[in-house]
């Protein structure tokens, strides 16, 4: 049986030199490679996950995120949800929705939580409890792209 590590540096590299993680161009770690091909493919890794702890989390985040540029440039009653994928991955499941559409009032953060609970409870994928590391995006792409959004399933937003 092969240790995690190696398993890990083997998965990372396959994104790496597939770049099937991200978008064409763009300059990221395999860190974050790594990190985003496991919220496609496995979604989020908060299995436990109640709704209320989901509500505190995102009012957190929200008074604690900077002010950022407009996301959508669409009129307010024009912009839909998907306007707030944040690297989004067509062939996933998955969707990294920015909490700048609780901001702009898109989606509550109420509905949020109950979705994000019920993505992170409904079992995932299988290989959810075989692969061994979920990680955090690197510095350099918390300093580029100042993520804020929460993984859910596609299919539970409206």
């Amino acid at each position: 049986m092969q240790s995690k590590s190696v398993w890990v540096i083997g998965l990372i590299s396959l994104c790496a030199l597939t770049n099937s993680c991200t978008p064409e161009g763009e300059a990221i770690t395999n860190q974050d490679r790594y990190k985003l091909w496991y919220q496609d493919q496995l979604g989020a890794e908060h299995i436990g996950l109640d709704s209320l702890r989901a509500l505190n989390g995102i009012k957190w985040e929200l008074e604690h995120m900077p002010a950022t540029a407009q996301l959508c440039s669409k009129k307010k009653e024009e912009r839909k949800i998907s306007d707030y994928y944040f690297f989004e991955n067509p062939k996933s499941d998955y969707v990294r929705l920015d909490l700048q559409a609780v901001r702009d009032s898109v989606i509550s953060a109420e509905e949020l939580a109950g979705i994000f609970a019920r993505t992170a409870n409904e079992g995932g994928h299988p290989l959810l409890n075989k692969v061994p590391y979920a990680v955090h995006h690197s510095e350099q792409f918390k300093e580029r792209y100042k993520p804020h959004y929460r993984v859910v399933k596609k299919d539970l937003l409206r």
